[in-house]
């Protein structure tokens, strides 16, 4: 039998390209220096409050990148799935696709009623249920599917500066604010996400707090649960890895029941 499973592979490998051309876009952004140092002088009179604010927002195309990656990732499993009915002797397998559901019930009622699963051999259906794709299971594999769906049904889901920290010495006198901008539930923060700002210190006005330091951030899914507010780069390694790991031990278990 020739290599069933080198359509698989071959999409994976396709997948790494993608998000190595996302980590790049997202690392050149960065480098670009998206934001600015200013002096709020009208929100509190008398007091020079030093901010940072972020001037532009991630490239447009970002999201399309991260879609071509996790599309790649989700395209995998069912190729996986497809692979290993070929191998068990099926036909033009059309019930192989791998199985998600938001929850295990749901995923058992499908295959209950023999809408997901039916051509695949039964040890490699049982090894994808126990991978655990829903909701409260393996939650990256299962927002893997979102993910995808929610470019296919909607639009393409939204990258947003995550929660940027800056590290900065300051010549200022003893008690100075650090951060502190009040927000609308009355807790006090430095960043800002409505504004893209972040409030740096509070000093009296004219005084030079002489500034030095360093800004970090990240970029972030927004608007599907449970990825908002996650580290899309993180998100996205632990992703691949997953699709690997179901991968190989698809073929390892299609490998030890004697199909391939």
């Amino acid at each position: 039998m020739s290599d069933v499973f080198h359509s698989a592979r071959l999409t994976f490998d396709r997948a790494k390209y993608h998000i190595r051309d996302f980590n790049s876009v997202v690392a050149e952004f960065i480098r670009s220096h998206p934001w600015a140092e200013f002096i709020d002088r009208e929100s509190r009179p008398g007091s020079d409050i030093h901010k940072v604010r972020f001037e532009r927002q991630p490239p447009e195309t970002l999201p399309c990148v991260l879609f071509d990656a996790a599309n790649n990732l989700r395209a995998v499993l069912d190729q996986s799935g497809y692979a290993a009915a070929i191998a068990g002797g099926k036909v033009g397998p059309t019930k192989c696709n791998f199985p998600f559901g938001d929850s295990l019930a749901e995923i058992e009622t499908h295959i209950a009623r023999r809408k997901a699963g039916r051509d695949l051999p039964p040890e490699i259906l049982t090894h994808f249920v126990n991978c655990k794709p829903y909701n409260g299971g393996n939650t990256d594999l299962w927002a893997l599917n979102k993910l995808c769906n929610t470019k296919k049904h909607c639009q393409l889901t939204a990258i947003i500066i995550n929660e940027p920290h800056i590290n900065f010495s300051a010549n200022v006198p003893e008690g100075t604010p650090i951060g502190r901008f009040v927000a609308p539930d009355g807790t006090t923060k430095g960043w800002d996400s409505e504004k893209q700002e972040m409030t740096l210190l509070t000093v009296p006005a004219g005084l030079d707090p002489n500034i030095r330091g360093h800004i970090a951030f990240d970029v972030a899914i927004e608007g599907v649960q449970p990825l908002a507010g996650q580290s899309a780069i993180r998100l996205l390694d632990r992703m691949s890895s997953i699709v690997e790991s179901i991968l190989m031990s698809t073929e390892a278990e299609c490998r030890r029941q004697g199909y391939v």
